[in-house]
């Protein structure tokens, strides 16, 4: 691929996540606030989160998941208890605390990006909806695959 593309591609990224950053002006740092959604998210797809996933899904290791935890925990939002039928696992759940936060947050996200999309309009939102998908799913397939060949 035309190497300039890639680059343009790449920025484009990266103005897309300052520009979130810079336009929805949080009650949390941003990196708890992903923090406290990937719990939710880990959640609702397993019924239980453990700070394994947290590892798995952050690319980062079970320490630095603990120090995050830690944070969380210093300030009400989150809470660790060990698993009742396996004492190796603790289980981390949010608080009532961190849920409002969470719940705030979201609103202010979707908020911000419903005024976006109405200013783009209904048709250039869909097809930039439809390529996001095609790159995730592109992506995606790429890794499963290269995963696969290892």
């Amino acid at each position: 691929m035309d190497r300039l593309l890639v680059e343009k591609f790449n920025n484009l990224l990266m103005n897309f996540k300052r520009e979130t950053k810079r336009r929805v002006v949080l009650d949390i740092p941003h990196g708890e606030f992903f923090a406290l959604h990937l719990i939710e998210l880990c959640g609702k797809e397993s019924g239980r989160v453990i700070t394994a996933d947290l590892s798995e899904k952050l690319y980062i290791s079970k320490p630095a998941v603990s120090q995050m935890l830690n944070v969380l925990e210093e300030k009400g939002y989150a809470q660790r208890t060990i698993h009742k039928e396996d004492r190796r696992l603790t289980e981390i759940t949010l608080t009532v605390k961190g849920q409002e936060i969470l719940s705030n947050g979201k609103d202010k996200f979707l908020e911000n990006i419903s005024n976006i999309l109405d200013v783009m309009g209904r048709e250039d939102s869909e097809k930039l909806i439809d390529l996001l998908n095609k790159y995730f799913e592109t992506a995606n397939s790429i890794m499963q695959n290269a995963e696969f060949m290892k």
